[in-house]
């Protein structure tokens, strides 16, 4: 237990220093996704490319459209 514990720290403080160093704008996470702003986001479709299925299959992926309306 003691060394997986050490295992599973080493991951998050490794994690956390890849997000830090990325100096990213917003705190984005899946389970955060507001879908009742009307930006088209469809449930389903954004929660089935979350589990990244399409990466394990080798599928490639085009996102298209305005990304921040406040730039």
């Amino acid at each position: 237990m003691l060394l997986e514990r050490e295992a599973t720290m080493r991951r998050q403080k490794g994690f956390e220093a890849r997000a830090r160093a990325a100096k990213l704008r917003h705190d984005a996470q899946i389970e955060n996704a507001d879908f009742r702003a009307a930006r088209g986001l469809h449930r389903n479709m954004f929660m089935a490319l979350a589990g990244c299925d399409w990466i394990r299959k080798h599928h490639g992926l085009l996102v298209t459209g305005q990304t921040d309306p406040t730039t």
